[in-house]
């Protein structure tokens, strides 16, 4: 299994959302505040009943969280698009003018985020449906950039007739899919020998039109540390056995770093 780590985000976007995960006019969000982005996913609680006399729960309540999650995002650029994307407005393009109408606008957004590349892989969280009300994080001052704060109240969308918050998935340094799909592999079927060595064959085929880069054996257990001839091939013999069960493992690893393992178990009977 890969190993995916998360750290700041390096693109923001957003479009128009619904209930049902539909979006539309995704656009890249420019200049955002320096770390300025934050969201919060509120926990439910788990409540067990236990009788005076015994140690385990009798039954376990469930409780969702109360408050929904929350995300905050603070914008440096006061544009047209922007603020018409988060205010009830009238834009005079003529005279460059943005009336704010007294209406507040609760906008459905949908926001898009794509973390900054650690080992080779980006994060990318998307929020569906989003409940966003806009004010303002910094007063007019010397110095001070005044931003529009953006904070939205996370609400679920339908996913095959199911809720659902958010995805993430996660994809190459420049954007490309990750095929996460297993190898299928076989370390051979169970076998016995009467001797102290035993020949080991495996098989391995890569899913999606990915290859197989690296292939090794293990020892999982036995009566004792067996010797391999080649361990790093597919087809390998194993010596040094004694009068026992050993079960080997083979482990392949594909060309998008997905690792896949499957066992074989040798009864060996040595005179």
């Amino acid at each position: 299994m890969e190993t995916f780590v998360m750290k700041g985000v390096d693109k923001a976007e957003w479009g128009t959302g619904d209930r049902y995960g539909n979006v539309t006019d995704w656009t890249q969000v420019e200049n955002l505040q320096p770390d300025s982005i934050t969201r919060t996913k509120n926990n439910g609680t788990l409540a067990g009943f236990t009788p005076e006399d015994k140690d385990a729960p009798l039954f376990t309540i469930y409780t969702p969280a109360e408050t929904p999650g929350t995300i905050a995002i603070g914008l440096a650029e006061q544009s047209p698009v922007n603020m018409q994307k988060l205010f009830n407005t009238v834009w005079d393009a003529a005279t460059s003018t943005i009336v704010v109408l007294a209406k507040e606008k609760v906008a459905n957004l949908a926001i898009r985020l794509t973390s900054r590349p650690v080992n080779g892989r980006r994060s990318i969280i998307t929020y569906y449906y989003i409940d966003a009300l806009t004010g303002y994080s910094n007063n007019i001052a010397k110095g001070v950039n005044e931003a529009l704060a953006i904070t939205g109240t996370i609400k679920p969308y339908l996913y095959l007739g199911q809720e659902a918050i958010y995805t993430q998935q996660w994809v190459n340094e420049d954007g490309s899919l990750i095929n996460s799909t297993p190898a299928t592999v076989s370390a051979g079927a169970n076998s016995t020998t009467s001797t102290s060595t035993k020949a080991l064959t495996g098989t391995a085929t890569a899913a999606g039109g990915k290859t197989i880069i690296q292939q090794y054996w293990t020892q999982v257990s036995g009566p004792n540390t067996a010797t391999m001839t080649a361990p790093t091939a597919l087809s390998n013999t194993v010596g040094g056995l004694v009068t026992g069960v050993y079960v080997f493992k083979l482990t392949v690893v594909d060309s998008a770093g997905v690792e896949t393992s499957a066992t074989t178990q040798v009864t060996a009977t040595v005179s």
